[in-house]
């Protein structure tokens, strides 16, 4: 029976462990960045395919810390974003603009802007190569958010 209680015990502690980390996410600024950010690096190389859009959509329903946010919402977001950077307007915002004003919201908030470029790193390599172009894109990304872009091995 002690076994049983030992597990238990564990079980609970992990599940209050996590509720804990998932807690330092809740907050309403954090989904939009993420989107924005990776819109940038999927439009690195000056095109938002298809594949990207899938991968994009796994991503957001299958991440953790993304589970506690509403994902059609998320897709919603990126989607905008994307079409935003395939738009060059003179009076509204710029694409990059709004993305960078997205991103900036949480600047200041250790966790999330380091698990942000986490995740930008994860879907640029997730088609097997991280290239220079989204390289560049998640150390500018870093530089917005005042985080070394070494602490990444960028």
């Amino acid at each position: 029976m002690a076994f049983w209680d030992d597990i238990t015990s564990k079980a609970q502690e992990l599940q209050s462990q996590l509720e804990g980390e998932l807690a330092k996410f809740q907050n309403s600024d954090f989904p939009p960045a993420v989107m924005a950010a990776i819109a940038l690096v999927a439009q690195a190389d000056g095109k938002i395919d298809a594949e990207e859009r899938k991968t994009v959509g796994t991503f957001i329903t299958q991440h953790a810390l993304l589970q506690q946010y509403d994902a059609l919402k998320m897709r919603d977001q990126f989607y905008d974003f994307c079409e935003q950077l395939g738009r060059d307007d003179e009076i509204l915002k710029s694409g990059d603009e709004l993305c960078v004003t997205a991103i900036t919201k949480i600047k200041g908030i250790a966790d999330q802007s380091r698990t942000l470029v986490k995740m930008m790193i994860s879907l640029g390599s997730s088609d097997g190569l991280f290239d220079e172009r989204e390289k560049a894109v998640v150390r500018r990304v870093c530089h917005m958010l005042d985080i070394n872009p070494a602490e990444f091995e960028l």
